[in-house]
């Protein structure tokens, strides 16, 4: 699955490369025929990026199953919250308060983004109340009326290094590109009448993997 995952992704960006090329040369009517195969291709990339996503995380879910995500929120010296996760063998764990989220994400390329994914959805889950749509877990940019003119970052600590990833600003909830689509990864192919993304209900981590 890696495999094909990245080899549609390097196949779909060598036609979008050509097709922009050819626009500059006597060649330019292939133009058109190089899109279509970046766009099938891209299209290819996305399937196969579902299907890697939906296999992680690998541990029960038990481990990563949580009810507020603000017990495992920490206040720094620098007047932030923060959210820890360290990688102990292979392991990604969050502890606070005796209370642990496990999430083990050996071989997925993107780990970090996968985290912060999870993080952005767990704050916006109590907003899936019956009056928005669950599509906002996925939304690029939320506001969070607990967390009004506030900061929060996720910080990974692996291989001795701290890494520090702001995903609340002032109050606004931030995906990533990447985690934005890690996010929306179950319902990537589903039209607007399939796709639980588009109904009013209050939704959970558990409901979430169930849409996968």
């Amino acid at each position: 699955m890696v495999v094909l995952f990245l080899l549609s992704f390097i196949i779909s960006i060598t036609f979008f490369v050509t097709s922009i090329v050819l626009i500059f040369t006597p060649n330019y009517p292939y133009f058109i025929l190089f899109f279509m195969l970046f766009d099938v291709f891209l299209l290819l990339w996305l399937f196969f990026f579902q299907k890697y996503t939906k296999k992680y995380p690998k541990n029960s879910f038990e481990d990563f199953k949580i009810k507020n995500i603000k017990q495992y929120i920490k206040y720094d010296c620098e007047n932030n919250y923060v959210i820890e996760f360290e990688l102990k063998n292979g392991v990604w764990e969050c502890e606070n308060n005796n209370l642990k989220i496990k999430m083990d994400l050996k071989g997925y390329l993107f780990q970090k983004s996968f985290i912060v994914a999870y993080v952005i959805r767990q704050q916006r889950y109590k907003l899936t109340n019956g009056k928005r749509k669950v599509s906002l877990l996925r939304e690029s940019k939320v506001s969070l009326l607990d967390f009004k003119h506030r900061n929060l970052f996720v910080l990974l600590k692996y291989n001795n290094k701290n890494e520090k990833i702001q995903i609340v600003y002032n109050g606004v909830s931030k995906h990533t590109s990447l985690s934005r689509l890690i996010t929306a990864a179950p319902n990537l192919f589903d039209t607007p009448y399939q796709s639980a993304r588009y109904e009013y209900f209050s939704c959970n981590e558990e409901i979430y993997r169930r849409m996968k």
